[in-house]
């Protein structure tokens, strides 16, 4: 125990970012986007974790289903190790609800602990019956059948190029260094560097997002500062405080999204540059999205028998206009 919490202390001493801005969102209150409040019964908690419920029985519906027979089964034979898992899943996914928007990679850490009340099902089931070794190595390849062919579809569409990688690179090689960029529906997935105005501005008006990156990067000197780096806007709260967009990224797996962006946008922007997840930019998808399931609530596995010829979603990227502006 005094191992582990020397290697928890020298991991907050690394990056005490993560670990603050957790504990931030239960005793501070901050109206930064995308932070969520501790609520722990307010009526958003209660959605996120219903949305979490469902996205675990559809990501597991076999193993989910199995360990709430094995839930019941293990509260009747042995209530000190019921007691020891299963209430567990409920108070991680409570809390999670009230810390986090509802996506489905916070969900993993429950996936453990189906698998150990599965199995607890499963044996308890198998000691009752006399079937053959191989009759019983059968049954639990197609109970786990599910799992595996939409983990390897999942694998193969991740090796894929994602559109977020092509949009970056894009950018890195045609944006000049120093442009004021907003990009608020990417944000971090783009990775863009921040210039040093840009997270002085960070470090001023939203705080708890001054992470120990930032911090690093703040005490860089010029020979030593990432090139290109941009004053790219990614919260909302910081439109209002700066200079004038000249460059606006648009990204959404839900094409309608876009179309509804696009018309936000003022006349004096065009759009110089777009990456799909196919390569035929007349694909309609009209309000149908695209189930990809990357860090979002959203989740659609029988969208990893569509065939795409990148990952990602749609990503678009606009330019103030001027002379000469042609769409690539």
């Amino acid at each position: 125990n005094l191992f582990l919490f020397f290697i928890v202390a020298f991991i907050y001493y690394l990056n005490p970012y993560g670990l603050n801005n957790y504990l931030n969102r239960i005793f501070v209150r901050s109206p930064a986007p995308g932070y969520a409040n501790f609520e722990l019964l307010q009526l958003d908690t209660l959605t996120n974790l219903l949305v979490y419920i469902k996205n675990i029985f559809i990501v597991e519906p076999i193993f989910s289903i199995i360990f709430i027979f094995g839930s019941i089964l293990l509260w009747k034979k042995n209530k000190k190790q019921f007691y020891f898992l299963v209430p567990w899943v409920i108070i991680y996914l409570l809390l999670l609800s009230a810390l986090t928007g509802s996506m489905i990679r916070y969900a993993l850490p429950v996936v453990p602990i189906l698998i150990i009340v599965n199995a607890y099902f499963a044996y308890f089931i198998f000691s009752k019956t006399k079937k053959r070794v191989l009759g019983k190595t059968v049954l639990i390849f197609v109970i786990s059948a599910y799992t595996l062919i939409f983990s390897i579809l999942f694998d193969l569409r991740l090796t894929q190029i994602d559109t977020r990688v092509l949009a970056r690179d894009w950018v890195l090689g045609n944006v000049p260094s120093g442009s004021v960029i907003k990009n608020f529906n990417l944000a971090d997935e783009l990775n863009l560097n921040e210039n040093k105005e840009n997270i002085k501005m960070i470090k001023e008006n939203l705080p708890e997002l001054f992470s120990t990156k930032r911090k690093y990067m703040l005490d860089l000197s010029a020979d030593d500062y990432p090139k290109p780096s941009y004053f790219v806007v990614n919260y909302e709260q910081l439109e209002d405080l700066s200079p004038k967009f000249e460059y606006v990224i648009i990204s959404s797996q839900e094409r309608s999204f876009l179309y509804s962006e696009t018309e936000k946008l003022e006349d004096n922007y065009v759009l110089v540059k777009y990456f799909y997840p196919t390569e035929d930019s007349a694909m309609q998808y009209g309000r149908e999205y695209l189930g990809i399931p990357f860090n979002h609530s959203h989740f659609n596995p029988l969208a990893l028998f569509k065939q795409f010829d990148y990952n990602g979603p749609f990503v678009e990227i606009y330019k103030l206009k001027n002379e000469g502006n042609q769409k690539q």
